[in-house]
């Protein structure tokens, strides 16, 4: 085989928003997977030419024909691209993209009137077969990638290129263009500064003012432009650059800056196609490859388990506390080795031996003195929020907890808030409770901020703080709050709603009030240990949790490269309806639910290894529970005890309104480490449910995850609320496929960035990337996954998905081991460490607001990063100089992974209790006189009057 030429194509020809999803592909398919696998096919074969047919409509784009277009200006691009590779010694055979016309004789015909239209506007008409001939001969002989051809009355042809602004030169019948890309590709680099430039002056001349008066980030309204004006500026923009903006967009982009950045965008979607560059380095045409491929994946079917990614969700971000951790390493720490975390409830909630009482029967008494408590839940950082500390005192800390923990989150996912401020992100947060105003009562406090202790604020704080423009709506179904939310985050996000979405749940328990119901109900385990689908089960024990887990559709998260710890395959939610009481479950309800979710989703269930389950522990509820599961499984396999059963609940107790996100982190993690955790307290199996004869055992101990080679784990689990809302959902591991691994140079040098709002915070956070290093660099256990921990990542995650703050600290190095020595040094006080970069940054540092915006010291960076002046660029940004990371890695961009959080300050932010058992406050009479608050201080002195009476009786004074 000496030559390829790819000639296929076809074309449904319609308006954009009246093609469908599969018409766009099956048109997109021929030019962009064909192309793809033909040369995938004849990359080892030593061929001459490889000759790709492309369409005018790909350098000029035509209507109706978007997709058309897009296809064939892929193949001009990949003529570039694949000429890299034969440079590179990859491939063999020149390749050449040829933009051909309507032919005479072709198979894509087009009616009469259309072709007199075609000679009309633009001179061209259908060529001669000879024509094209005497063009493809021609077009082998040609250095170039792309030539463009046409045939027709010359002038009118030249007219009309010249009017849409793609070449410059003299149109023929036959023609080629082989430098036009240069040029255009020289327009595009300079393109935003020109525009700048531009604009200042063109806005000076209609404004009468001199362009040094003219700052890029000042609104045109301050400078004088009304509508008027601002009409006449658009009218000399569209002239220049052959656009069709409307003078509203001045509106919509008040600034030199976002105007031209606005303005850049849309010149970039103005139909002008080229010839391809020259060949790029090894390295950047590798990189190519990657990004290629990674898009091509969007067109076809993926083989094995990502076949369709449409309908997936990727969770790419989370953070969560619970009892007995401060975040998800310890929560592993204690699932992993099996620890029960339920203890008596802290003194600091309320006087366990006034309110407990064995004997459920006791009235004002509860049978149960256990909880799995948060630690630190009256601690919080209010400042670093933009919070006063008055209010956070008066503020549910449910609302702080989850304010927090989604912050992790975010960062977790490598997203900072500059980053997502304005993005179309959700916020769906599961709360059933809020028990501090039954504190805040008690204190006297009868007037706390109505935002303060608010459901719908509680989801919305986040939103708020990091300018987020998607829904912000909190759930309440009881124990199934969290997975619900988690459930309406993953269908609002495959409706289109949103691009991104964090959901989660949390539940703190702060006062008897719920104790007393619930004891009186008889929910309450008495030896407040949770034994799920053990025979001797009597009951729940509470718990107490915050979680929260960022979400994106798998095809988006697969392009922007993020760390994904699993991928929801499906989900959903019912009702029990009418039952044996308002809060008893329905076994036909959640079989329905079950049914439903594999029906539609197409998931066997004999490909589910484990079921991270409601699993209460009690008497009604999990063999109800279990029957369910073994209906639906029953029905698609006959395998038995395949499949592991477990619940959460037996290690922190049932967290409600966080039970969801705490089972689905649960899972996530276990997938990650490849390993399944114990369920605590079964000694004997309820033996109101056939375990022997089910697909289901109950994993009692750890053992490895094991799955057939190739093959992902699959999870489900369930939360069903007592309010009878139910959500089960299917959750995959994540196997990425090769090629989307970039490894490191050996050689490369990075820049990894710390930074946070004090001191002692920047400290801490060099300490535990320094634990976080330590950890990932045991070594490797091929049973849990682990792999060498990529420098690249860890400094790319660093630099675009932290957020920039005052206290600053940056290293240059080329290894891991180099970057834990340096860190090493730092904590313990060593100074002048090389290239080690400390700074301050004052909040309203004007001066490098005035450096980051001039166009020279911009012009400096981006030659400073082109020749790896690192020390320089660290220099200035630990000085307060902001620039963009991406720079520095242009297309080959490493992926984003999961590193420790920030380390919040633990500021007490609580009301000032009045202790249950303490006696109403002496009634002091203190007269308005000086000796009278002298005898009260003198009080304090000989402890004869406690220190919140004598406050009250100063305050009568005033």
């Amino acid at each position: 085989m000496n030559g390829i030429v790819h000639s296929a194509g076809m074309i449904a020809d319609n308006f954009l928003v009246k093609k469908s999803k599969e018409e766009f592909t099956e048109v997109l398919g021929p030019k962009v997977l064909g192309t793809y696998h033909l040369d995938e096919a004849s990359r080892e074969e030593g061929l001459d030419f490889f000759v790709l047919f492309s369409s005018i409509a790909g350098a000029m784009g035509n209507v109706g024909q978007g997709d058309y277009a897009a296809g064939n200006g892929f193949m001009d691009q990949f003529a570039g691209y694949r000429n890299g590779l034969v440079e590179a010694g990859q491939r063999r055979g020149r390749t050449r993209s040829i933009n051909w016309p309507l032919w005479q004789a072709g198979g894509m015909k087009v009616d009469g009137a259309t072709q007199e239209w075609l000679r009309e506007v633009t001179g061209m008409e259908a060529m001669q077969t000879g024509t094209g001939l005497q063009a493809f001969y021609r077009s082998l002989a040609l250095g170039c990638d792309q030539m463009l051809v046409t045939e027709g009355i010359k002038s009118k042809i030249a007219t009309y290129l010249q009017r849409i602004r793609i070449f410059k030169a003299t149109v023929g019948a036959s023609t080629s263009i082989p430098h036009a890309y240069a040029k255009a590709k020289t327009e595009a680099a300079v393109s935003l500064k020109e525009l700048q430039r531009y604009l200042k002056t063109v806005l000076a001349a209609v404004l009468r003012i001199d362009t040094s008066i003219i700052d890029l980030d000042q609104p045109f309204v301050e400078v004088g432009l009304d509508s008027f004006l601002g009409a006449e500026l658009i009218v000399q923009v569209n002239k220049e650059y052959g656009a069709e903006l409307s003078h509203i967009s001045l509106f919509d982009y008040p600034t030199v800056r976002e105007f031209s950045q606005f303005l850049e965008q849309e010149i970039s979607k103005l139909p002008c196609r080229s010839t391809s560059p020259p060949a790029a380095p090894l390295l950047a045409t590798a990189t190519l490859h990657q990004t290629l491929k990674k898009k091509i994946r969007g067109l076809r079917t993926m083989p094995g388990h990502h076949g369709h990614t449409e309908d997936k969700i990727a969770i790419v971000g989370m953070s969560g506390k619970y009892p007995k951790t401060q975040d998800l390493r310890q929560y592993w720490d204690v699932l992993v080795n099996g620890r029960n975390c339920i203890d008596e409830v802290p003194p600091s909630r309320w006087d366990v031996d006034r309110y407990y009482d064995p004997d459920r029967a006791s009235k004002g008494k509860t049978n149960s003195k256990w909880l799995g408590a948060l630690d630190d839940v009256d601690c919080f950082d209010p400042l670093f929020f933009r919070i006063s500390p008055h209010e956070a005192e008066h503020m549910d800390p449910q609302h702080r907890l989850f304010l927090q923990e989604s912050y992790r989150a975010f960062e977790d996912a490598g997203y900072s808030p500059t980053g997502l401020s304005n993005r179309r992100c959700g916020v769906y947060l599961g709360i059933s409770t809020n028990e501090y105003t039954s504190l805040l009562k008690q204190s006297g406090i009868l007037s706390a901020p109505v935002t303060s202790n608010s459901y719908a604020i509680a989801a919305a704080r986040i939103a708020y703080y990091l300018n987020l423009k998607g829904p912000a709506i909190s759930v309440d179904t009881a124990c199934s709050s969290s997975l619900v939310a988690i459930h309406l985050a993953s269908q609002a996000l495959l409706r289109g709603e949103i691009d991104m979405a964090l959901a989660g749940g949390v539940t703190l328990w702060l006062a008897p009030e719920s104790y007393l119901a619930m004891s009186q109900a008889g929910m309450f385990s008495p030896d407040g240990q949770c034994k799920t689908f053990d025979d001797s089960a009597d009951g729940i024990v509470n718990g107490e949790g915050v979680g929260a887990v960022v979400l994106k559709r798998l095809k988006d998260a697969q392009d922007d490269n993020d760390f994904i710890y699993g991928v929801i395959l499906g989900s959903g939610i019912n009702q029990d309806g009418k039952t044996n009481g308002i809060t008893a479950p329905s076994v036909n309800s959640q079989i329905d639910l079950e049914r439903s979710i594999y029906e539609k989703y197409k998931i066997a269930p004999e490909t589910i290894t484990y079921i991270e389950t409601h699993g209460t522990g009690t008497k009604l509820g999990d063999p109800i529970e279990l029957e369910a599961l073994a209906t639906v499984f029953k029905e698609k396999t006959i395998k038995k005890n395949y499949c592991g059963l477990g619940s959460v609940k037996s290690n922190i107790g049932h967290t409600t309104s966080a039970a969801g996100v705490a089972g689905l982190q649960k899972v996530l993690l276990s997938m990650q480490h490849r390993t399944l955790v114990p369920t605590l307290n079964v000694t004997s199996e309820n033996k109101r449910f056939d375990f022997k004869n089910s697909p289901f055992y109950i994993n009692r101990e750890k053992r490895i995850w094991s799955v057939p080679p190739g093959t992902p784990r699959r999870a489900a689990l369930s939360s069903f609320g007592f309010s009878g809302t139910n959500a089960h959902m299917v959750v995959e591991e994540y196997l990425p496929p090769a090629e989307q691994t970039i490894p490191s140079r050996q050689d490369a040098t990075f820049i990894v960035p710390l930074s946070a709002r004090t001191a002692g915070q920047l400290r801490e956070r060099a300490r535990d990337l320094l634990d976080f290093i330590y950890t990932e660099q045991q070594p490797n256990n091929p049973e849990n996954g682990q792999k060498p921990l990529d420098l690249a990542s860890v400094a790319y995650t660093l630099q675009i998905g932290r957020e920039a703050m005052e206290e600053r600290l940056g290293f240059i190095v080329n290894s891991v081991d180099q970057l834990v020595e340096k860190l090493s040094a730092y904590i313990v006080g060593e100074n002048n460490i090389n290239d080690v970069y400390q700074g301050h940054v004052q909040p309203s540092n004007e001066e490098m607001m005035i450096i980051g915006r001039d166009d020279d010291m911009q012009e400096a960076i981006d030659k400073w990063i082109a020749r790896k002046k690192f020390s320089k660029l660290l220099d200035l940004w630990v000085k307060g100089l902001n620039f963009d990371w991406n720079k520095l890695y242009a297309d080959a961009k490493p992926r984003r992974i999961s590193l420790p959080g920030y380390p919040f300050a633990k500021e007490r932010c609580w009301i000032q209790q009045r202790s249950v058992n303490q006696n109403p406050p002496t009634q002091y009479h203190v007269d308005r006189t000086f000796k009278s608050i002298e005898d009260i201080i003198n009080s304090i002195g000989d402890d004869t009057i406690k220190t919140d009476q004598a406050v009250m009786a100063l305050k009568r004074l005033v």
